[in-house]
């Protein structure tokens, strides 16, 4: 197992009646730290989550916030809860999706190719 600590952006994008698309809401996910197992098959990678922990979570941008504002404390929590291992959240939906999205790892970076 192997622990990992990231900071990213979460977009939230929605498709409106007309077809088009518009960026909804943005969140800028500060310090998460996810414990995983990386499976090797070859030179591909699959990572398998176990445990994570959000420690900071911003909103950037909202398009719907001044009618409906956001308690960005409690959306820390929900991520931090959900993704717990008892939840069966990461064993039946999260764990599924990452093992079919693989990591290639370039050849050359092993001298192979």
């Amino acid at each position: 197992m192997m622990g990992a600590r990231f900071d990213f952006i979460l977009h939230l994008n929605v498709t409106l009646p007309d077809g088009s698309v518009e960026n909804a809401m943005q969140w800028l996910m500060e310090d998460y730290r996810w414990n995983v197992t990386m499976i090797v098959k070859g030179l591909v990678f699959h990572a398998q989550l176990h445990t994570s922990h959000l420690e900071k979570i911003t909103l950037l941008n909202c398009n719907f916030c001044d009618e409906y504002p956001m308690d960005m404390e409690l959306y820390k929590e929900v991520f931090n809860t959900v993704l717990l291992p008892q939840t069966f959240v990461v064993q039946t939906y999260f764990n599924p999706v990452l093992a079919a999205i693989p990591i290639y790892w370039p050849a050359e970076i092993m001298n192979i190719g």
